[in-house]
């Protein structure tokens, strides 16, 4: 078995609860908006036989602090990898763990060796045409602090998806993401953090690829 190291970030306003395991390249592992750094549990030992690998609690998330305003994401993975003195690093990105590691990429070229990104939208994407199923409703149950709706209808949009019902998703990881997901829908961080992100990527990633 792999030894993982287990540790906090102060922050100033807040922590970052992270993880390292392995020897060799960084490989910077961010979850996606519904998750935690857990969702990365199947791949952690197979990659830190090969990489020195990080993943991260953003904050709102799993072990880390909870959100006080909005913040930027971004500048809070740029300050962890500072802290850990990485010059040169793989990101991979799931959703918006993606998004943060795209604007990164684009702000410092220089630092990172490659990017992979699952499930990700570029910064500065604007949803057109009909909202997916039970968005509205999810947002309803938030507002009405129906934390346990909440939940289950994220669970349904972002792990299910359009073409799937519950019953056809494995229990077993259907079980982990509600139980990942509970955590930023109970401390509203959605609402309070990122609807309105400060310091975003300007221009926005979107204007930016080619």
């Amino acid at each position: 078995m792999i030894k993982t190291t287990k540790s906090y970030f102060d922050l100033g306003d807040g922590q970052l609860y992270y993880e390292t395991a392995g020897k060799g390249m960084p490989l910077v592992l961010s979850h996606a908006a519904f998750l935690d750094s857990r969702m990365f549990d199947a791949v952690w030992e197979p990659l830190a036989k090969h990489f020195r690998v990080i993943r991260y609690d953003m904050r709102g998330f799993g072990k880390s602090s909870p959100v006080r305003g909005p913040l930027s994401r971004r500048h809070d993975l740029d300050r962890l990898l500072t802290h850990l003195d990485m010059t040169q690093a793989h990101l991979v990105g799931c959703s918006l763990g993606g998004e943060i590691s795209l604007d990164l990429t684009l702000e410092q070229p220089q630092r990172f060796t490659s990017l992979t990104l699952v499930g990700s939208t570029p910064s500065g994407f604007e949803l057109q045409g009909e909202p997916p199923r039970h968005l509205l409703e999810m947002f309803g149950a938030m507002q009405s602090g129906d934390i346990d709706h909440a939940n289950e209808l994220q669970i349904r949009i972002w792990l299910d998806g359009e073409s799937r019902e519950a019953g056809q998703v494995d229990s077993t990881l259907r079980k982990k993401a509600l139980e990942m997901n509970r955590n930023p829908v109970a401390q509203s961080t959605f609402l309070i953090a990122d609807t309105q992100p400060i310091n975003p990527l300007d221009p926005p990633a979107i204007s930016r690829l080619e």
